[in-house]
């Protein structure tokens, strides 16, 4: 907890004077060959108040959250590189969590359909209302065996509504990549 009147630099750590003492290299002991690494800081302040209402305090959290955003972007790069590599290879992808029955469209998938990204609410209700009625019942079928843990992966042939009313053919492979308790 630091008083409100206190100026942050007069209660330790390393500011831009630190800084400049040291060369630009902070107090690790670098040299000027290696390569500085900028870090990101959150900081969280709460004001603390008297019983009358007035700030009398502040506390201040300072968190590096330099490796969160790094692994963040790596993530993001990731993603865009599968997202780029299904695009091109026309391939869509989709996903099913079934412990909270949240569904996940690619972009492809949307527009191997003929939809813009988004178009079509993400759910298995959805999914199922573009299989043609004579496929449905096997494609639903062949997911609850998987489901059930009765088969290693889903694998299914069946046709699906395109935006514009035609019917296409598509081939569906998955698998479950984690499992819990229950299966």
């Amino acid at each position: 907890i630091v008083p409100a009147h206190c100026d942050a630099s007069s209660i330790g750590g390393t500011d831009a004077a630190d800084d400049a003492r040291d060369g630009g290299e902070g107090s690790a002991g670098g040299t000027s060959a290696e390569k500085r690494v900028k870090r990101v800081i959150r900081t969280d302040e709460f004001p603390l108040r008297s019983p009358g209402g007035e700030v009398n305090r502040l506390v201040a959290i300072s968190t590096d959250i330099t490796e969160l955003r790094d692994t963040e972007r790596a993530r993001d790069l990731a993603l865009s590189r599968l997202e780029q590599s299904l695009r091109h290879a026309r391939q869509g992808a989709w996903e099913w969590d079934l412990s909270n029955e949240r569904v996940t469209f690619s972009d492809t998938w949307y527009t191997m359909l003929g939809y813009e990204a988004g178009e079509i609410e993400p759910s298995i209700g959805s999914w199922e209302s573009l299989i043609h009625p004579d496929d449905v019942e096997y494609a639903r079928s062949e997911l609850a065996a998987h489901v059930a843990n009765e088969n290693d992966r889903y694998e299914a042939q069946m046709r699906m509504r395109c935006k514009d009313g035609s019917w296409r053919w598509f081939r569906a492979i998955g698998e479950s990549p984690m499992r819990d308790e229950k299966g």
